[in-house]
C-alpha cells in the first residue's frame, strides 16, 4: 500500500534516497544502509536552509505515514468492499429463498461460504501488505530524523528569542 506522496520536498528528498540506499546491494547490511541513511539525513538537515513550516510539515509526514495511513487505506478498503458484498449476499439470499426449497437454500449457502472465504483471504492479503514495511521504515530512522528537525526548530526558536530580547533593550 502506497502513501499518496506529500507535496512537501523534505518528504520527496527523504523517501527518493531512502529507495537509493535500500536497493544499492544485497552484500550491504541494513546497519550498513542505516548508518549511510543517518550520516545523509543529519548532513541534509545541516544544510537545510528552508522554511520551519516544511520542517514542521515534515514531523507531520513521518507520524502520520508511520501510524495511520496504512491503517487508514486497509480499513477504509476492507469497509467498503464488506459492505458493498453484504447488501449484495442479503438481496442475492433473498432472490435465492424464493426459488424453490432445497435449491435456493444450498445455492445461497455455497455463495454465502465462498464470500466468507473470499472475505477471510483478502483480510489475510491485506495484513500481510501490513506487515511489509516501505524502504523508509527499513531504515529505522524515524526517531533519528525527528530529532535532528527538532534540533533544528528549537535551534531556530532559541535565535528567534534572542533576537527579540535584543531588538527590546
Amino acid at each position: 500500500m502506497s502513501k499518496k506522496q506529500n507535496k512537501n520536498i523534505i518528504t520527496q528528498d527523504i523517501q527518493v534516497k531512502a529507495n537509493e540506499i535500500i536497493n544499492e546491494g544485497e552484500k550491504t547490511s541494513l546497519e550498513d544502509k542505516r548508518i549511510k541513511f543517518q550520516n545523509y539525513i543529519e548532513n541534509y538537515y545541516n544544510n537545510f536552509t528552508g522554511a520551519s513550516d516544511a520542517l514542521v510539515s515534515r514531523l507531520n509526514d513521518i507520524d502520520f505515514h508511520t501510524s495511520t495511513s496504512k491503517d487508514l487505506i486497509t480499513s477504509a478498503i476492507i469497509g467498503i468492499i464488506t459492505s458493498t458484498i453484504v447488501s449484495i449476499l442479503f438481496n442475492l439470499d433473498n432472490d435465492l429463498d424464493k426459488m424453490s426449497g432445497i435449491i435456493g437454500k444450498l445455492l445461497s449457502g455455497i455463495i454465502i461460504f465462498i464470500f466468507l472465504l473470499w472475505l477471510l483471504n483478502l483480510l489475510i492479503k491485506k495484513f500481510e501488505e501490513r506487515k511489509t514495511l516501505n524502504n523508509y521504515e527499513k531504515l529505522h530512522c524515524e526517531e533519528f530524523e525527528k530529532e535532528m528537525i527538532e534540533r533544528i526548530l528549537d535551534k531556530r526558536l532559541k535565535h528567534a528569542n534572542e533576537t527579540m530580547f535584543v531588538k527590546k533593550d
